[in-house]
């Protein structure tokens, strides 16, 4: 059907409806790699995915497909680059991608390439709550618990209604044995938060 709906479009679309026209397009073409994906047609999917970036540089889920399509074929560099390509993209969506990103830098032997990409993201966009909260929970787990505090607390102040920041930082401040000033502070941040309404 998706094919089918894909040769009706390609056949053309008045110029003003262009953009439109391809993201559907892309859309179609993510959705036809999906159904290869579930032959186990790695090859066909891949080609779907790619076709969708190329008619919509903006298709999170086709960056998101081919790199994983790329991983599971071990091709682990190619997939990185796919969902860096995601991220100077979209920043706004780069947190879809930060599960498979620290996966595949680790696994190319790539260790600071995780928190280099978090703290670019940062720099460019100070209001990314997100990559804080992705930095903090990978310095956390290899011992930089108090660096990952202070990341998560400037995180809290930017969106204090986000619950996952609020078990990050408990479950930081049990790993540092919860030192009274930290949760005092912690408690203050929740307080002047103008906005915190709802505290959970």
């Amino acid at each position: 059907e998706a094919y089918a709906t894909r040769q009706k479009l390609a056949a053309g679309a008045p110029e003003e409806k262009q953009p439109r026209h391809q993201e559907i397009l892309a859309y179609l073409e993510d959705e036809l790699g999906r159904e290869a994906l579930k032959r186990v047609d790695y090859a066909d999917a891949a080609r779907h995915f790619a076709a969708a970036i190329e008619l919509d540089a903006k298709n999170t889920p086709a960056y998101l497909n081919l790199g994983d399509v790329r991983f599971h074929q071990g091709e682990a560099a190619t997939a990185l680059a796919t969902w860096e390509r995601l991220v100077e993209t979209t920043p706004e969506r780069a947190y879809l991608a930060f599960s498979r990103l620290e996966a595949a830098y680790s696994h190319t032997g790539n260790t600071s390439g995780f928190p280099a990409l978090c703290r670019k993201l940062i720099a460019e966009t100070p209001q990314d709550w997100r990559a804080r909260l992705a930095l903090a929970r990978h310095l956390t787990a290899r011992d930089s618990a108090r660096e990952a505090l202070e990341l998560l607390f400037e995180a809290l102040v930017i969106n204090p209604h986000a619950l996952a920041l609020h078990q990050s930082i408990w479950q930081t401040l049990s790993h540092l044995d919860l030192p009274r000033a930290l949760v005092d502070r912690y408690v203050e941040l929740t307080r002047s938060s103008i906005f915190y309404l709802d505290p959970h």
